[in-house]
């Protein structure tokens, strides 16, 4: 095992490991899907000249992304001061300005900083930092974990830090059956001789302090692991156990991914944390540190991230072994790292390829599946916890910036028909004869225009071939996260579609079917589009006041953006709720109006009527505006 030096080393290198995202890959799977390519042209969100960021992770939405950005300081003791940033509504056309959320002139002079997850709630970020040498963990080092606000109000508060202790990665879960939060991290002893004992642990995460008791979650032999990396559901963690390895003058850290199964039954006290490789609830996906033919140097397999519904896993892999530790250590140009010519010091082609695999299956039992790579070296791999977008790292530009791409999911059906799925949930359901020749159906969550942020569904997707029409209808099916779902009322969902040609979301007009145990919505339709999910906030919170939608008005009017529920709605908002009597009629009307609404949704000659019955309600509410 690497020693205190070399550790950090080999954080460095894991961060600099460069991973393809293809933008056109093939692979055939159980689930149904043929192939996954990028649904649209990546996008750079920080494009920001002479500073390498790194490590963008996800809110629990899949709206805000979390990076590093590593910058050139004068301090020859510490080159790179590294600060953490925050970019809201990363998900659409106008993403917010980054926000300083830790700078490493406030937290220390951070000589390194790895590590960065969302609390459960989304409005804070725990992350790991190594401070100076003299910092306050004194001689022998060691790191920190820190939480702060997303907004960067407020100082950062420190959650573990010891003397001679390290943290080296963490991940939180935010679907625990208990309804707890848990902050997972890698735990480095120092020992004597430096000699290094590593352990994967758990504690309690509550607001802005961790619990005092550590549970161990492994307790293996020869064990160094690093990024750890929960599943949506909270049943598992994937990570990296690492090796060193010296081939002639050269230094490489190998890696290979594996999964850790009954998570929860280990933290309930239910069954002991594993001891041995050969325990059941361990799964070694790869191989890369066994007889690889042809493979002496390189990294082996890094940052594992699952799919939405934990059967898979990605990973990527530095298939020709020339990604080498010691050319980091001896290149000094951090902001270069990432620069696909520069990596190796013999100037050997640095090539990393990404892979999918099951995450129920040894790697021996698994059929690889690899995907083209494109001409940059990139990084940093991470799923969106809705399974639809991946963040990373690109270089094109000679340094490191943050891109986001959404996956498309397409699978060919013929006349016999079939189904079209996604990672996520969300798919295509199409009957015999609805085509008469092999169709590439797809699914993929677009980023919108400026135009389809006004008045935006909570959840969209797009399904293709665009624009296509049928004589018999298909499903299509959406699936919604709880995040996403918010404080909606999920018993009165509904479908709108883009219409292209005014502009608008209208409401898809038909019966729904609402699956509240696997959170999706199934609706008829005869023409492709970009579809979403809409609703009514809860009672509960509708007469607080938000974003809910009026019932009947929008049942009258067609859709929740007419000028005329908006006015209806501000009415309620800034008159009705001010008054006791007022949340009383607005709490009775949201217990009492959803079959009327339903009832006049499809009756053009009712909702005529009762437009005509809101008329002097809406002048009455823009006359008091």
């Amino acid at each position: 095992m690497l020693g205190k030096e070399r550790s950090k080393g080999k954080r460095l290198l894991v961060l600099s490991a460069g991973i393809v995202l293809s933008l056109l890959f093939r692979l055939n799977l159980a689930s149904g899907i043929d192939e996954f390519d990028a649904g649209e042209e990546p996008w750079n969100l920080t494009n920001t000249a002479d500073v390498c960021e790194m490590n963008p992770a996800w809110s629990p939405d899949s709206s805000k992304i979390a990076y590093f950005a590593l910058e050139a300081t004068d301090n020859p003791d510490n080159p790179v001061k590294c600060n953490l940033y925050v970019i809201s509504n990363a998900n659409t056309s106008s993403p917010s300005e980054p926000v300083l959320v830790s700078t490493g002139d406030t937290v220390d002079i951070c000589e390194f900083e790895e590590g960065v997850a969302f609390n459960k709630d989304g409005d804070k970020v725990v992350f790991v930092i190594m401070p100076e040498e003299d910092g306050e963990n004194g001689e022998g080092g060691g790191s920190q974990i820190w939480i702060a606000n997303v907004d960067g109000a407020g100082s950062p508060t420190m959650l573990l830090g010891t003397a001679g202790t390290e943290y080296l990665a963490i991940s939180v879960s935010w679907h625990d059956p208990n309804n707890k939060e848990w902050l997972t991290y890698v735990k480095c002893y120092y020992m004597e001789e430096e000699e290094e004992k590593f352990d994967l642990l758990v504690r309690e995460l509550t607001g802005t302090s961790v619990g005092e008791t550590e549970i161990t979650i492994t307790q293996l032999p020869d064990f160094s692991c690093d990024f750890p990396k929960w599943s949506y559901q909270g049943d598992k963690i994937a990570f990296m156990k690492t090796k060193a390895v010296e081939i002639g003058e050269k230094e490489y850290e190998r890696a290979d991914i594996y999964v850790l199964n009954d998570v929860q039954d280990i933290i309930a006290g239910n069954t002991s944390a594993p001891t041995t490789w050969d325990d059941t609830r361990l799964i070694q996906i790869t191989n890369v540190m066994g007889t690889a033919p042809g493979y002496e140097g390189g990294i082996g397999a890094i940052m594992p991230n699952f799919s939405y519904d934990g059967t898979k896993v990605f990973y990527s892999i530095d298939l020709n072994g020339n990604f080498a530790l010691s050319d980091l250590e001896t290149g000094g140009d951090f902001a270069n790292a990432f620069n696909r010519n520069d990596i190796n010091d013999d100037d050997e082609l640095v090539e990393f390829d990404m892979y999918i695999a099951d995450a129920t299956k040894k790697y021996d039992e698994q059929t690889t599946v690899k995907f083209d790579n494109q001409a940059y070296n990139q990084s940093y791999l991470n799923m969106s916890p809705d399974g639809m977008w991946l963040s990373y790292i690109d270089d094109r530009d000679g340094n490191a910036d943050v891109f986001v791409v959404p996956i498309r999911s397409v699978t060919t059906c013929g006349t016999a028909g079939g189904t079209a799925d996604s990672l996520d949930g969300s798919g295509i359901s199409v009957s015999s004869q609805t085509v008469d020749a092999d169709t590439d159906f797809s699914v993929y969550k677009p980023k919108l225009t400026a135009e389809q942020e006004s008045g935006t569904p909570f959840c969209v997707r797009e399904f293709g071939p665009a624009g296509t029409s049928f004589e018999t209808p298909v499903e299509i099916t959406i699936h919604y996260t709880d995040e996403e779902l918010g404080s909606y009322d999920e018993d009165n969902l509904y479908i709108v579609k883009w219409n292209d040609s005014i502009s608008e979301w209208e409401e898809v007009i038909g019966t729904a079917t609402i699956d509240k145990t696997n959170n999706t919505i199934t609706i008829s339709a005869s023409r492709f589009s970009t579809y979403g999910v809409e609703g009514f906030v809860s009672t509960a919170v509708a007469v607080s006041g938000g974003e809910d939608r009026c019932f009947i008005a929008t049942a009258a009017y067609g859709t929740p953006l007419a000028e005329e529920v908006k006015s209806l709605r501000e009415f309620r908002d800034n008159i009705l709720i001010k008054t006791t009597a007022g949340r009383d009629f607005v709490e009775l009307y949201y217990k009492t109006s959803p079959p009327v609404a339903d009832f006049i949704r499809n009756k053009p000659a009712l909702k005529a009527i009762v437009r005509i019955g809101l008329k002097p309600l809406v002048w009455l509410s823009r006359l008091i505006k």
